[in-house]
């Protein structure tokens, strides 16, 4: 399963290589909500295109709703490590008399918090794309999406990377953790999978994916050092030779609450593994869509005309390097 992939969020790149319109009242909803509290994970490449260079009216409001929550996340980190700093200071100023426990640990977790705040603030001041960290998206977070809208226009807006389907409660989140991705073979096996195959279908650009690996599948296959191997798991990354970007089919939703925005979320598909990726010791692989088939499945009139466009695959030799290990 994909859990975690280095994505394209730029609209304006999407929507100029898919012929799309941007949503851009989408996302000024979506920054919107996060000022005022409801929490929601939004990479720094998301972010950036809004920042760097702003040019409708649209694009300068988003501007400012990300700067000002910046402003306000750096506002509350110094706050807490003004508070931190006065918290140890107090119980170094005890262990001078006297050691006690309570001193100790206030020791101990104000200088945690006071350098997990100062490397936050240092996340909240700059707006530049440092890492891959900065392009990753995980489930939950927000990425951008090619779709078709109700009146059949391509457009690019953002959305949840985990789908909860519109006739299911708030917490087939929590129930069904692992929809944000969509098996192949469940397309038409799985209700909500199915619905949305035959209504609501998309794309994303995603440069190389990471995927979670037991140690004893991958030392089927290949060696660790010996301070290695006392891991369970691996984090592995893949990308495909020769190539810049993948085009990933995805399948989405919107559920709707009176009284709250509407939450749009997608899944991404995947099929059984290319086989330099199944001697790495992972089962699922998304599906490189080639690019001449992107129309057929935007654009499908039958689930059998989309399952036939997603037949048309890229097939690329998938290098591989370890991440971390956990």
């Amino acid at each position: 399963m994909c859990y975690s992939a280095m994505v394209q969020q730029d609209a304006q790149k999407l929507g100029l290589k898919f012929s799309a319109r941007i949503q851009y009242d989408s996302y000024l909803d979506l920054f919107s909500r996060r000022l005022s509290g409801e929490k929601l994970v939004i990479n720094r490449a998301m972010e950036s295109q809004f920042i760097k260079n702003p040019k409708t009216p649209e694009a300068k409001k988003i501007c400012r709703l990300i700067t000002e929550w910046h402003e306000e996340q750096i506002a509350e980190l110094e706050a807490e490590i003004f508070k931190q700093k006065e918290r140890l200071a107090n119980a170094e100023r005890t262990l001078k008399t006297k050691t006690t426990k309570k001193a100790q640990e206030d020791v101990r977790i104000a200088t945690k918090k006071i350098e997990k705040c100062k490397a936050d603030l240092k996340k909240h001041k700059s707006t530049e794309i440092k890492s891959e960290g900065d392009e990753r998206i995980f489930p939950f977070h927000q990425v951008s999406v090619v779709m078709v809208d109700d009146e059949g226009e391509r457009i690019v807006r953002p959305a949840r990377y985990h789908m909860r389907p519109h006739d299911k409660d708030e917490s087939f989140d929590r129930d069904y953790g692992g929809c944000y991705n969509a098996r192949f073979d469940n397309l038409k096996r799985v209700a909500f999978w199915k619905d949305s195959l035959a209504k609501r279908r998309g794309v994303m650009m995603i440069k190389r994916f990471y995927e979670n690996v037991p140690i004893e599948r991958y030392l089927e296959n290949h060696k660790l050092p010996k301070d290695k191997q006392d891991r369970s798991n691996l984090v592995i990354c893949f990308e495909p030779d020769d190539t810049e970007m993948m085009i990933i089919p995805v399948i989405w939703d919107v559920w709707k609450k009176r009284g709250e925005s509407p939450l749009y979320s997608a899944a991404l598909i995947t099929d059984d593994p290319a086989p330099e990726i199944r001697e790495v010791g992972h089962d699922r692989t998304p599906i490189f869509l080639k690019e001449s088939a992107v129309n057929d499945w935007l654009h499908a009139e039958s689930i059998e005309k989309a399952i036939q466009a997603l037949g048309q695959r890229e097939t690329p030799y998938y290098s591989h390097r370890l991440m971390i290990a956990a």
